[in-house]
């Protein structure tokens, strides 16, 4: 419950920032287009307006005059056919353009507004944009209506608002599929992380039970001798050397969890894989095996992290010697093709079943077989092996049919780097 509800809420978190990004970037996105379409389209207009201006201030007389009298005001032909234009003198109108204005009002009311700078004129349903100056006495007017421009604004802003939506929508998806992906290997990371604390503490409990059940035996006969419970001195022995040994390989892999650096070295590879196969061939003689070690032809050096490397190499010749049993072989076989080195450790034995060769590599996995067997061991072994080989840059290869025995091959470069 704790879990879903943790992983619940971190998925709610990583949807509701990620859809806020993205609808405050689409907010300053729409704000920022359609202020710079606005000031495009005023832009045209207000060129127009400026031209015509430009062109009455420079014009050498506006007023025709007959003797003494005005009898006509003179304004430079529009440069554009929608530009409106009302010439007043002394409050009186004696001037304007051909075209009719729009407005609610006989006459554009420009009470109010500053002389010489464009500004945007509203008289009810219309909006213009339009400027006044002086010249000769004369009070000049300039109007462009720019509702249809006003109203393609609006279009734009209806088209990004309608965007908008459909962009959050498309965002919302993408974040909570975007949150399942990041969440999932976390997740599962999470679960790998509970099953092996349960696994590490269901493997520590027997060992654990036998060693209480032993010493409080001791302690019921505390006047006897020590060699009159050497049975129970040696069984404790024995399962605190198990836990010892599962909890260096615990805290092994924990190091190559967290990648290691390697220590590189330089040796003989034929020297290296006697050294191993001189101990093991004692070992095995003493189960009554056969143990076999096929060197190379001609001995290379390779550059390794020696010990992880043999570590390797023993965790699969101790698995091996595990699951044979008398007058069973186990080989060990060193090959070379160009640059890349395989050594392969081969046994007779009981082999493993195919649906188990997916799961071997599982911490603390081992199969029904094994567990039914009472064969000593925590399935620790080959999920170790797994990671050092991953830090090694090494691949694992099982070839194994189940009766006959099995065949892991390991596969690297003579010369392995630091990552």
């Amino acid at each position: 419950m704790k879990e879903r509800d943790i992983f619940r809420r971190t998925r709610k978190n990583i949807i509701v920032v990620s859809v806020g990004i993205v609808m405050a970037a689409l907010l300053i996105y729409a704000m920022i287009t359609a202020q710079l379409y606005k000031r495009h389209v005023f832009k045209d207009v207000d060129q127009q307006i400026l031209m015509q201006r430009n062109q009455i201030i420079h014009a050498p007389n506006l007023i025709k005059y007959r003797g003494e009298r005005m009898v006509e005001v003179m304004i430079p032909a529009p440069v554009t056919f929608n530009l409106l234009s009302f010439v007043w003198l002394d409050d009186k109108l004696v001037g304007k353009s051909p075209h009719d204005y729009l407005g609610d009002n006989l006459y554009p009311d420009f009470t109010g507004y500053t002389v010489d700078e464009i500004f945007t004129l509203e008289d009810g349903e219309y909006i213009y944009r339009a400027i006044q100056f002086t010249k000769q006495g004369l009070k000049i007017q300039l109007l462009i209506n720019v509702n249809s421009e006003i109203a393609s604004v609006k279009a734009l802003e209806k088209s990004l608002g309608i965007s908008f939506l459909i962009l959050i929508v498309i965002a919302l998806i993408l974040a909570s599929y975007l949150a399942v992906s990041v969440l999932n290997p976390l997740k599962i990371l999470y679960n790998k992380q509970l099953a092996f604390i349960q696994d590490s503490s269901h493997e520590m409990r027997t060992p654990l039970a036998v060693i209480k059940g032993r010493l409080e035996l001791l302690v019921r006969h505390k006047n006897d001798k020590v060699e009159e419970h050497y049975e129970e001195i040696s069984i404790i022995m024995k399962e605190l050397w198990g836990l010892e040994k599962l909890n260096s390989d615990l805290l092994l892999m924990s190091k190559e969890d967290m990648g290691m650096k390697l220590e590189i070295t330089s040796f003989s590879l034929n020297e290296f894989i006697s050294e191993i196969g001189e101990f093991y061939t004692d070992f095995a003689e003493i189960q009554d095996k056969q143990f076999n070690v096929n060197l190379l032809e001609e001995d290379i050096e390779v550059s390794w992290d020696k010990s992880k490397m043999k570590r390797c190499i023993v965790i699969l010749i101790e698995n091996a010697l595990k699951y044979t049993g008398s007058g069973d072989e186990i080989t060990i076989n060193v090959f070379k093709k160009d640059k890349m080195i395989k050594i392969e450790v081969a046994d007779t034995g009981v082999g493993i079943k195919e649906e188990d060769q997916e799961r071997i590599f599982d911490r603390f996995f081992r199969s029904s077989e094994a567990r039914a067997s009472g064969k000593e061991g925590s399935g620790i072994g080959l999920s170790l092996l797994k990671s050092i080989a991953y830090g090694l840059d090494v691949k694992i290869d099982l070839r194994s049919v189940y009766g006959e025995g099995a065949k892991f091959t390991l596969t690297m470069s003579k010369q392995l780097k630091n990552s």
